[in-house]
């Protein structure tokens, strides 16, 4: 019975206050913070962000194609197994994995025969 008294006690209107006006500053202070970290620039920023987006496309792309080679090899080895044990739904799922494992290993090049890092850049 003590531990009910005590847990209903936890969250008196004068210790949720306290915590509140404790918290308050803090919160206050970060915001503000946040606020003055908006620094608008009038510089050329066209060619910055364009820079950046190839960047990070690129970045991007690499990693799309290490995964895509990954189960690609996965896919391969599923399959292998799938044949020998003559199983129709591990045979579709090796399929499947590796359809992806294609498509993810062209997609960078996808995008930049495409240019789609114009759009994203403008």
């Amino acid at each position: 019975m003590k531990s009910l008294v005590t847990k209903r006690n936890l969250f008196t209107k004068d210790k949720v206050e306290k915590a509140f006006f404790t918290a308050a500053p803090f919160f206050m202070f970060a915001f503000f913070v946040f606020l003055n970290s908006v620094c608008p620039t009038f510089a050329d920023y066209k060619s910055d962000v364009k820079s950046l987006v190839d960047q990070v496309v690129e970045i991007v792309g690499f990693i799309f194609r290490i995964v895509g080679i990954l189960m690609t090899v996965y896919a391969v080895g599923t399959l292998i197994q799938a044949f020998q044990s003559n199983n129709p739904d591990a045979q579709s799922r090796g399929a499947t994995t590796a359809v992806v494992g294609v498509i993810l290993i062209a997609l960078p090049s996808i995008v930049k025969t495409l240019n789609l890092t114009s759009y994203l850049a403008k």
